[in-house]
């Protein structure tokens, strides 16, 4: 059977962020870009099978968040499956509480493939996290490639001093990348929703990555 994580008060849950706990935010990316408990990092819930053993370490807890919760059971046996039995427990109530009752939230500006296409030349720092494959059929003009789950290992790579635009294939990995990026203090992230399919249907150029 699989095991029950307990249900935690606000209280209980910043007790363990002070403590070290992995909070991971199973919403989707839009979501998590409109408000989210600081220092949490974003992985959507069918994203946990695929990138839960990049982004997780099994010696610190694990606290699940969601909207409603109705998924945390599915939430749990993904992980169960990957080995992580350090599951302490999840957000009673749903991520509505964690506002209700007054606790900071964070937020990401959210930019679109047109609002990129036209500051191409500004000052910023435009980064793809798919795969190496998919980064080399091609690519956005100027953006520089981390895969998603190298982030941490490669951090030194990304400058802190200006807006650093992320893309993926369709923003999920987006999402996950600019939480790493940003609970570890950079705060000019912008997630670019949409990513490569959006890119290549507003007909926008691309540059070849071999």
């Amino acid at each position: 059977a699989l095991p029950r994580p307990t249900p935690l008060s606000v209280s209980e849950i910043k007790e363990q962020v002070s403590a070290g706990a992995q909070i991971i935010d199973i919403r989707n990316p839009e979501s998590y870009a409109g408000a989210h408990i600081p220092g949490s990092i974003s992985i959507w819930l069918d994203g946990l099978p695929l990138f839960g053993g990049w982004i997780l370490n099994y010696d610190d807890p694990i606290i699940l968040v969601d909207r409603s919760n109705e998924a945390v059971s599915k939430a749990v046996r993904y992980l169960i499956r990957l080995g992580y039995d350090n599951i302490h427990g999840y957000l009673r109530g749903g991520f509505p509480v964690w506002y209700r009752t007054a606790e900071k939230i964070e937020s990401m500006e959210i930019w679109s493939v047109h609002e990129l296409n036209e500051r191409l030349d500004d000052d910023i720092f435009i980064l793809d996290v798919r795969d190496l494959n998919a980064w080399e059929k091609g690519h956005i003009p100027s953006a520089h490639h981390i895969y998603v789950g190298q982030i941490r290992e490669t951090m030194d790579e990304v400058p802190e001093d200006r807006p650093v635009i992320i893309y993926c294939d369709s923003g999920f990995k987006t999402s996950t990348a600019a939480s790493i990026l940003k609970k570890d203090g950079y705060d000019k992230v912008k997630p670019m929703l949409g990513g490569m399919m959006a890119w290549k249907n507003a007909g926008y150029p691309l540059e070849d990555g071999r």
